[in-house]
């Protein structure tokens, strides 16, 4: 056995990652079989180990372990996947990445619903249509007071629709005693066209690159939660009944305040869509990854909008029965109040005492936001831990890596990526710097240019880059890339 698993919590997790594997998944998605994707468990001291049969481009060293179904191996170096949770690929085989927890806060749901969504989103990676372009957190208005509003509107409305589908006992889902009841509108049949309007009208001032961002999320995030959650009804019914209990509740607060409205809120609406296709559409799943059609295709088909008073009456009443204008006032209120925490935020994610360092690449990509570049980037990072400041402002709070052609940018600490202006700043956390430029080593006097490559090399910020400029200005340093 490997050096220090014995009975250790990385070995619980190994266990824990085994029975799921080996537990048949297909049953509650078609084609889904984790058995078949290769998983590496990534320990805070730089180990990894691979469960199951993985890329070649992984170098590893056999575990040994009696009752093990699936291979184990430890992995030679160091493995470290760009942040974030879309999966990543070694080679041309998608593998799907769970760190270890911490010991002393182990929560064995918790941990299951982990490595189930993260082998799924591998599986998913053989449906790239349903991949999101998580560029697009940054342009998303979890700032609109009005989008927020109707975003918990469509929550309620959800939870109404699951409560009167399965609430009295109907069949396919148990529903968790003791929760909250909203009611339905007065014909159940409406329920479909009700949702469907409510969404169609917060949507409507949004732009098509963001709503297809907002499907895709239900796919990549919400249709994951929903597999999880199907594995965990039949496997630990107790535990499934207060993990579903708290999804509902979440339910109430959809995008409240914005929170979680450019990521995790997808996760939610998804799987309440999802659950509800199950009662609308039985067999919805049947080749529904392969397609393009999203879930609102799916529970919009047959519905049919009348576009007058019929449509206008229906929204009228669920923003009455739901209490959306208390949720405006509240998130205009609350509006007002996040403006200055955002510029709190910023300030303190940019300590200009200890200095600065900002990276121009708008040359490098002349075209809205980070696409549109001369050579196609990869840019990564974890949504959970970023948080949007202002329009095509973020910071991200755990870093993020950038891949196009020779040029990277490798950064674990806090970074503020302006979009709209193809910066990043960044704080050197008061570190003296030295650079290697055109294959010399200099610290920072004057301005220079570099042509055969530029590489910068402190903790938490390692760039390299082909070609470009640097100089110093109002004691921060300015570095201009061209390629």
């Amino acid at each position: 056995m490997s050096r220090e698993l014995g009975q250790s919590h990385v070995l619980r997790c190994l266990e824990a990652v085994q029975r799921i594997a080996d537990a048949d998944l297909g049953q509650w998605w078609p084609g889904f079989s984790p058995r078949e994707l290769p998983l590496v468990l990534l320990h805070e001291d730089g180990a990894g180990y691979l469960v199951g049969q993985g890329p070649a481009e992984l170098e590893t060293s056999p575990v040994e372990h009696a009752g093990w179904r699936l291979p184990v191996a430890e992995l030679r170096g160091r493995f470290t996947p760009p942040p974030g949770p879309v999966p990543v690929t070694v080679g041309d085989v998608p593998v799907a990445t769970v760190a270890v927890p911490p010991a002393e806060a182990w929560d064995e749901t918790g941990f299951f619903f982990t490595v189930v969504r993260a082998y799924f989103r591998a599986f998913l990676a053989r449906f790239p249509h349903w991949l999101p372009d998580i560029r697009y957190v940054g342009f998303y208005p979890d700032d609109d007071p009005v989008n927020n509003a109707f975003g918990t509107l469509e929550g309620h409305i959800l939870y109404a629709v699951l409560f009167a589908t399965y609430g009295a006992g109907g069949a396919g889902w148990p529903w968790p005693a003791g929760l909250l009841q909203l009611p339905p509108p007065p014909d159940a049949a409406e329920m479909p066209r009700l949702f469907s309007l409510v969404r169609r009208e917060r949507r409507g001032p949004i732009d098509d690159d963001l709503i297809a961002y907002e499907k895709t999320l239900e796919v990549f995030g919400g249709v994951a939660e929903y597999v999880a959650m199907r594995a965990l009804k039949d496997l630990a019914p107790q535990e499934f009944l207060r993990s579903l209990a708290d999804r509902l509740r979440g339910l109430l607060s959809l995008s409240a305040h914005g929170l979680g409205a450019a990521w995790q809120r997808w996760d939610l609406s998804g799987l309440a869509l999802a659950m509800w296709l199950d009662a609308l559409s039985p067999g919805w799943q049947e080749g529904f990854l392969a397609g393009r059609r999203t879930l609102d295709d799916i529970l919009e088909a047959g519905v049919q909008f009348d576009g007058g008073a019929g449509d206008e009456e229906l929204i009228a009443w669920a923003e009455q029965h739901y209490g959306f204008y208390q949720a405006l006032d509240a998130e205009r209120g609350f509006l007002a109040l996040i403006k200055d925490k955002n510029q709190t935020a910023l300030q303190k994610a940019l300590d200009p005492k200890d200095g600065k360092i900002t990276f121009d690449l708008s040359v490098m990509f002349p075209g809205d936001g980070w696409s549109g570049g001369h050579v196609p980037a990869v840019f990564s990072f974890d949504p959970r831990h970023a948080e949007r400041v202002g329009e095509g402002i973020v910071i991200h709070h755990r870093g993020l890596s950038l891949e196009a052609g020779e040029t990277t940018f490798q950064f674990t600490v806090p970074v503020v990526e302006d979009a709209r202006s193809k910066l990043l700043h960044v704080s050197t956390g008061g570190r003296r710097l030295h650079f290697d430029g055109d294959g010399q080593s200099f610290r920072m006097v004057k301005p220079a240019a570099f042509t055969k490559g530029l590489d910068i090399a402190i903790p938490g910020i390692h760039v390299h880059a082909e070609s470009g400029s640097i100089m110093e200005a109002d004691g921060a340093l300015y570095v201009k890339i061209l390629s």
